[in-house]
């Protein structure tokens, strides 16, 4: 889980910036940036690498959950979302495309107390990739760092 975090800029949970990295099965929210070329709470890209995303929730973060840093560079930053729930507060954001990915509300238990598991009625209980690992009952993965099966 990657919560409670701030940047002066953008990135309040992450920021890369010319290098790869990979989240798997992570929580990220909770999280706030300034708004220095644009509030990213979430994840912030910067000049070129990569973010591959997968079995994860990004939700619930000051402004964007996942875009890329516009500081006027010649900017190549890409993502790569498959399998997770992304939240979309800001409408300018379009929809990510990928394998199994959703937007909307996660349904934590209750995150105004930092409780970020999954509710029984969360769409992000067995939405992970069919072909991963199951879960210990026997169903598709769950997306996000505490699985409902934990529960």
């Amino acid at each position: 889980i990657v919560s409670g975090n701030a940047a002066w800029a953008s990135g309040g949970a992450v920021m890369t910036s010319g290098g790869d990295l990979t989240m798997v099965a992570c929580t990220v929210t909770a999280n706030a940036s300034g708004d220095f070329y644009g509030r990213q709470g979430g994840i912030g890209m910067a000049q070129t690498g990569s973010v591959a995303i997968r079995h994860s929730i990004l939700s619930g973060n000051d402004g964007r959950q996942l875009d890329i840093f516009a500081g006027g560079a010649d900017l190549q930053s890409k993502s790569d979302v498959a399998y997770s729930l992304i939240t979309h507060d800001d409408p300018s954001m379009h929809a990510l495309e990928g394998r199994g990915v959703m937007e909307g509300d996660p349904l934590f238990k209750d995150p105004a107390n930092g409780d970020y598991r999954l509710r029984a009625d969360s769409p992000c209980i067995d939405a992970g990739d069919p072909a991963g690992t199951l879960d210990p009952d026997g169903s598709r993965p769950d997306l996000g760092a505490l699985s409902a099966s934990a529960n």
